[in-house]
């Protein structure tokens, strides 16, 4: 073989394999729809790629702590709307009997109903998120309202609050403490009640009607201070609806930037592909004519 043959032939092997390789690349491209699939094919797009991927992987985590922190918030505002029923129906049964026509058979079984209101409450704020989390305890574990050896119902929980990110600038915390809920020691909601048993349980007609006026007093605060509670949860249940909104529309434009920057313009890559095809073709072609002549100077 003469040296002149020799280098088209090296130069045909050359161009079979290049043309190879990039028929293969094309190939990959269409069928995975990614024009980049490693760093070395587009360095800089390949990097912008990563870091768009990472900002989608954290909207996904921000997504999951709302999702999260709205179940538990959503049952703390059910939870305090069923305090607020149960302690108006306090109310009513305090003014039911206050009424000096009733008779003591009668206030006994107000003053039974409020006992079993009174452990419906303890239900409502002892509540726990499912996942084995006090909703009114603050950080603490275990129950947050307990009864002591006096019969007195305290609180056990703690003033710490959950801070939960649902964006990169954003925070809400996932519950509120009781005593902001329910009022604080001798002030608080049970107290209230047990002032309201106690009134039925008077005798005298006077101290009766004294004890259930302060108790209608302290009833109405407690539920001041509950819708108050109230309207901070739901503020906070807004405020991650708002968030997920805003996070919706990134993750879109983020989705949409890296489809741009990665993925395959199918009719591109097609040409390329007919391009490519045409171009191996020419080499093989090539190729084959450098083998006849090789074998025809071995024959001479």
């Amino acid at each position: 073989m003469r040296i002149a043959s020799d280098t088209i032939y090296r130069q045909a092997v050359a161009a079979i394999q290049d043309a190879q390789s990039n028929l293969a690349r094309v190939q990959e491209q269409l069928s995975s729809g990614e024009r980049i699939r490693r760093s070395g094919e587009d360095p800089s797009a390949f990097t912008t790629a990563t870091r768009l991927d990472a900002r989608q992987e954290l909207l996904t985590g921000f997504e999951r702590a709302s999702d999260r922190a709205f179940a538990r918030l959503s049952l703390t505002e059910s939870r305090i709307a069923e305090a607020v029923d149960q302690t108006n129906r306090v109310r009513e049964l305090v003014v039911q009997g206050n009424n000096a026509t009733l008779s003591s058979d009668d206030r006994a079984a107000i003053a039974r109903e409020l006992r079993q209101i009174r452990e419906g409450l303890l239900q409502t704020a002892n509540a726990s998120d499912g996942e084995g989390r006090a909703l009114f305890a603050g950080t603490a574990s275990g129950k947050p309202y307990q009864q002591d050896i006096s019969g007195a119902i305290v609180y056990q929980g703690n003033a710490g609050s959950r801070l939960v990110p649902i964006n990169t600038d954003a925070t809400v915390a996932d519950g509120e403490q009781g005593p902001a809920v329910f009022g604080r020691g001798s002030n608080d909601l049970f107290a209230a009640v047990d002032a309201a048993i106690a009134a039925m349980e008077e005798p005298d007609p006077a101290l009766r009607a004294a004890g259930a006026a302060n108790t209608l007093d302290q009833l109405d605060a407690r539920l001041d201070q509950m819708n108050l509670a109230r309207g901070r949860v739901g503020a906070r249940l807004s405020a991650i609806e708002q968030s997920a909104e805003v996070r919706a529309v990134e993750s879109e434009q983020l989705t949409v930037t890296r489809t741009n920057l990665m993925s395959t313009d199918v009719a591109e890559a097609i040409t390329e592909l007919t391009l490519t095809g045409t171009r191996l073709s020419a080499a093989q072609q090539s190729y084959l004519q450098v083998q006849r002549q090789s074998l025809f100077d071995l024959i001479r």
